[in-house]
């Protein structure tokens, strides 16, 4: 550990060093004065996502998973749920919305009755007064229904008003907080312009104070509002003059303001028309010398880019949580046809490749859900710093919402694709998701930048503490050592203490990637410096290994909850979180090989010349452009003023016919007789096309195209063999009748290292070092090569980026053929469809939810002693009673046709035996169960069992009946485990004997169906059924 330590120590401390400028520059430089102990530090960070570019583990903002409401505060939102979810099934039509491209009055004018226009502002200003939770749950409601209503909503309150909520004063709370609750009156937030997007340093629209210093008299416009055509108060950022107090030099900065369109000069353009979100205003909003008093600024005057950064982040996870929304009821969708859809003779959910599409869409619901109201606790319990995982959920939502939505078009075939299936326009609305708000490109860098930054400041706090090491020998104790215990493979990560022991193999998964990602984030701010901010291509891949780890992380607090409370879905979440921690640990493994890995490397360099490529021929690869005039051009005579076959060939390969006729120009130009090594290329070319033309005039050719390259370095032509980097002028001469066009391009051309056998060899072949054949394209020089910025290898590039992603694809899909882990997850997938299936749609968790306040009124009876059973539907939220029934079980199940019958009259027995006591006052419901257990037909124990569940609900003199099937699979026991199995005295044919509460539940590998039949209550398809009775 010493000698690890001395060496860290070493390489931090030598004068000079290129790495700790590199590594500590990520942040500003700072004078440190080596004469006094360093007093700066760090800024302490509890984000968890900005502490895991430091490859550490910062779990107060993670473990355990918020639970932030109280009974009260459930109640209250509890309240507001299912008149809203009545209103968006039988008042609001979406598909009308979108037809008409807006809300009818009626519809409008429901929503302000119902307060969804002013959901977080205080009661006591005409608001609901929810907190960041709550209203989550009501934005996962909306997004169910009518993403295009649900923009009208978020952008009047999300971002409207926002700045008010946040940084109003009181006086401005009190005047246009009740407006916008209960008036009427919405809101827009007017930040886009013309020229700026992303960009919202650089907007121009300005405001300037008036004389007397009582206004702001604003100018300018601004683009894509959102409630732009209706809104009659809106949040405005403009540009002011302001003074630094320290120098007393004035700047242009950003300041918020409150705009009222009844200070005159506000205006806006026509509604857009859009893909879609079509329910929504979009416009144009113009001010012209609009008189704002000075005391409607927002926060301080040149403070507005804060307020606009902090009201985008302060709402980006209501985004998450409306698309949750919206994931859930796709699925739904898309799970009720493979229910009944039937191809090759059975139901298509049975198919492997349809499980893996509903698997798959319920674990990305399920991490945005996780998202959402991970970051709305944490919020609600105070935190500042979660920036980083605001924009995170944001991308994340936006991204698995479209896949999730995508896939259920796919699964519903052409009749998904059809207007009346209601998934093209939930497609149509999601596609905005990804662009406005921020979009998903900047976000992604703004992770990766923002976290890059933190990781660096930790880095220069310790360049500062090796200038001064008497003054913080401790800080420099503690990082050697915590370097060279890694570097032996101990003191890494540790999860176990904050997860529930069934995860403790997912949660190894995340720690290690913890780990990479910290050093490779280290090892790229190494490499880099401040540079970093260039390298895009890896702070993609950063980000996105970033979002994975948050998502792999925040599922895992939220099933160990899950798995702590024993609640209803435990056994499926687990099952996610198992399969999510496989591949998104693939998926960071991936990306972080792809920032140091050669061959990608070379290939980001090879992607960029293709764009820049892309970019100068202004369009596609150039050899299907000419595609449309080739026939034009192959009815004329073409002449290339070369003996090249090379260079016919080229022609012929973009189907272009050519002569080639060498040019007898005697070529004794000198680059040094020109002002520019363009100049010389381009006269030398034309010299050639005029020879050629004088000669072939009878007839005369209608093109003659002439070429000459010459090659450099540095500006000097070359007269030494080889060098490092080459740059290729090549000047061309195109003569039409009497018209001449002429023009050079340029190309870099990097050689590898080459030795003297090489470069003798080389020298032997007698090409010309100047020309573009002595780089041997055609020869020998070709070998040297080692890569190529410029034109003519464009598709080269395409291949050879394309092979290069492409290895790594199939590599990836081969691995996930034959890896345990894999194959293990597959099988956990399947069962997940299984579940989702059988349930419906999406975890029962939310599904009862907004009928759960109608079930609590109601008097359930479970016809049972066991308060196990009463424990389960109490974490669904449901209140029951337990009374225990006294038929006298005396059925045998040979008496009956199938074991199926079996237990449903022996429920249905239990159930009458209740109702017959207790009928004065009778029950609402009154639910019996009878569970026996089976292998191949005979009530026995062995290696796999079948449990059968009769369930029977009685609802006034109607009665559901249903049996429940699910198999469980023993691992092998020793004689002794037997031996104290059968001395707990549980029945061996009854759920019990299954042990799940006793001894017996240590032998189980495996359970393939609902886990909660094996303890007697199939609770999948009893919620669904009082689901279906009671919605």
């Amino acid at each position: 550990m010493l000698r690890v330590s001395q060496s860290f120590l070493r390489r931090i401390q030598s004068p000079g060093s290129r790495e700790i400028r590199r590594c500590l520059a990520a942040t500003a430089q700072v004078k440190v004065d080596e004469g006094r102990p360093e007093a700066q530090t760090a800024v302490k960070n509890h984000s968890y996502v900005a502490n895991i570019f430091r490859g550490e583990l910062e779990a107060s903002q993670l473990f355990p998973y918020p639970d932030v409401l109280n009974e009260e505060q459930k109640e209250h939102i509890g309240s507001f749920i299912d008149p809203v979810t009545k209103f968006m099934t039988e008042v609001n039509d979406a598909a009308k919305n979108d037809d008409r491209a807006g809300l009818d009055e009626a519809t409008a004018n429901g929503f302000w009755d119902l307060g969804a226009f002013a959901l977080q502002v205080p009661a006591e200003m005409g608001g609901l007064g929810l907190n960041n939770t709550q209203y989550a749950r009501m934005c996962e409601v909306m997004g169910a229904y009518d993403l295009g209503a649900g923009i009208v909503l978020g952008a009047h309150q999300s971002i409207g008003f926002k700045g008010i909520l946040l940084y109003g004063t009181k006086e401005q709370k009190e005047k246009y907080l009740p407006q916008v609750s209960t008036g009427k009156v919405y809101a827009a937030f007017c930040l886009t312009e013309p020229s700026s997007g992303s960009d919202a340093g650089s907007i121009r629209c300005r405001a300037v104070k008036s004389p007397d210093g009582r206004h702001f008299i604003l100018n300018g416009s601004k683009i894509w509002i959102s409630n732009g055509g209706i809104a009659d108060i809106m949040t405005v950022f403009a540009q002011t003059e302001v003074e630094d107090p320290r120098t007393g030099k004035k700047k242009d900065k950003v300041t918020a303001f409150i705009v009222e369109r009844g200070f005159g000069g506000v205006t806006s353009g026509p509604p857009e028309s859009k893909m879609g979100i079509k329910a929504s205003n979009t416009a144009e909003v113009f001010f012209e010398d609009v008189k704002i008093p000075v005391e409607n600024v927002i926060g301080e005057v040149g403070n507005g880019f804060k307020v606009a950064m902090n009201i985008l982040n302060n709402g980006r996870f209501g985004m998450s949580a409306t698309l949750s929304g919206t994931m859930r009821a796709c699925i739904e969708k898309a799970t009720e046809h493979v229910t009944q859809r039937v191809q090759f003779g059975q139901k298509i959910c049975e198919y492997k490749g349809i499980q893996e599409k509903l698997a798959r869409m319920s674990m990305l619901h399920f991490a945005t859900q996780s998202m959402a109201y991970m970051i709305s606790g944490n919020m609600d319990s105070g935190s500042v710093d979660y920036h980083l995982e605001a924009a995170i959920s944001k991308v994340f939502a936006s991204e698995a919402a479209w896949q999730v939505c995508d896939e259920s078009i796919q699964i519903l075939g052409g009749m998904g694709y059809m207007k009346a299936a209601g998934l093209e326009r939930v497609l149509r609305d999601l596609r905005i998701f990804r662009i406005f708000e921020g979009t998903n490109d900047i976000l992604r860098l703004f992770v990766a930048l923002t976290g890059i930054q933190y990781a660096g400041s930790h880095l220069k706090e310790l360049q500062r503490a090796f200038k001064n090491p008497a003054a913080n020998l401790g800080l420099i104790v503690q990082e050697s050592s915590r370097r060279a215990i890694r570097s032996l493979g101990f003191g890494g990560i540790d999860l176990s203490g904050y997860v529930h022991p069934k995860l403790q193999p997912a949660s190894k998964n995340v720690a290690e990637c913890i780990t990479l990602f910290g050093q490779a984030v280290e090892s790229l701010l190494i490499k880099y410096g401040k540079n970093i901010v260039e390298e895009q291509f890896m702070l993609n891949r950063l980000a996105d290994a970033a979002m994975d780890i948050y998502a792999m992380s925040v599922i895992l607090s939220r099933v160990s909850q899950t798995l702590s409370r024993e609640l209803p879905s435990a056994d499926q979440e687990l099952l996610m979180a198992e399969c999510w921690a496989v591949e998104g640990a693939e998926r960071v493994k991936s990306n972080l090989r792809k920032t140091n890995t050669t061959a990608f490397l070379e290939m980001y360099d090879k992607m960029s010349q293709q764009a820049k490529n892309i970019c100068q021929a202004g369009g596609i690869i150039f050899r299907k452009m000419l595609h449309p005039v080739r026939h034009v051009l192959n009815q004329k005579r073409i002449v290339l003023a070369s003996g090249s076959p090379r260079r016919q060939e080229l022609m012929k390969n973009l189907g272009i016919n050519v002569e080639i006729c060498p040019s007898r120009f005697e070529e004794d130009f000198k680059p040094e007789d020109f002002p520019s090594f363009c100049a010389y290329v381009e006269e030398t070319a034309l010299h050639k096309v005029l020879e050629v033309s004088d000669r072939l005039h009878d007839p005369a050719p209608d093109v003659i195209i002439g070429a000459d390259t010459v090659v450099t370095m540095d500006g000097v032509i070359l007269t030494k063999l080889m060098n490092r980097k080459h740059r290729v002028y090549t000047g061309v001469v195109i003569k039409i009748a009497d018209k001449f066009i002429r023009f050079t391009e340029t190309t870099d051309v990097y050689f590898g290292q080459a030795t003297p056998e090489q470069i003798h060899a080389y020298v032997d072949t007698g090409e010309p070092l100047d020309k573009a054949g002595g780089y041997g394209i055609q020869g020998v020089g070709g070998t040297f090569i080692e890569r190529i910025e410029g034109d003519y290898f464009t598709e080269l590039l395409m291949a050879e980026c394309w092979a290069v992603e492409g290895a790594e694809r199939v590599k990836s899909n081969l691995r996930k053929t034959n890896t345990t882990a894999f194959l293990e997850m597959y099988d956990k997938m399947s069962q997940q469809a299984k579940n989702i299936c059988q349930a419906g749609g999406i975890i029962f968790r939310k599904m009862l939810h907004p009928v759960r306040h109608v079930l609590n009124q109601k008097r359930i009876v479970l016809a049972s002693g066991s308060p196990r059973r009463q424990e389960l539907m109490k974490n669904l939220g449901i209140n029951v009673e337990i009374c225990p029934s006294r038929f006298e079980e005396d059925f045998k199940p040979e008496d009956f046709p199938s074991f199926c019958a079996y237990v449903e009259e022996t429920a249905l027995h239990k159930v009458l035996e209740v109702s017959d006591r207790l009928h004065d006052p009778a029950p609402d419901v009154i639910i019996g169960a009878d569970t026996v257990v089976t292998m191949d037909g005979v009530v026995l124990m062995n290696r796999k069992h079948r449990v059968y569940t009769g369930v029977v609900i009685k609802i006034a003199d109607k009665f559901i009946r249903f049996t429940e099937t699910t198999d469980v699979y023993f691992g092998q026991a020793t004689p002794e485990q037997i031996h104290a199995y059968v001395d707990t005295g549980e029945p061996l044919d009854k759920a019990g004997g299954y042990g799940i509460q006793g001894v017996g539940g240590t032998f189980i590998e495996r359970i393939e169906g609902d886990y909660f039949t094996v303890i007697g209550l199939p609770l999948y398809r009893i919620c669904r059924e009082l689901y279906c009775l009671f919605r």
